[in-house]
């Protein structure tokens, strides 16, 4: 691995039609994606710094 992807995203190619996955299925991959611990940012994950952002405010 070169560090440029996460181990993954190989489970969805980029070209993949997504219709002939199941819900379910992508449901995992997007939890498995956001709970990567990833180096730019500081080893913590997408999910954790998402947490991390203020709410906006109802407009």
């Amino acid at each position: 691995m070169n560090g440029s992807s996460p181990p993954a995203a190989p489970l969805v190619a980029k070209s993949t039609d997504l219709n002939v996955h199941t819900a379910h299925y992508l449901k995992r991959v997007q939890e498995s994606l956001n709970n990567l611990p990833r180096p730019t940012l500081g080893l913590a994950t997408p999910k954790q710094k998402l947490n991390e952002l203020p709410l906006a405010a109802a407009a």
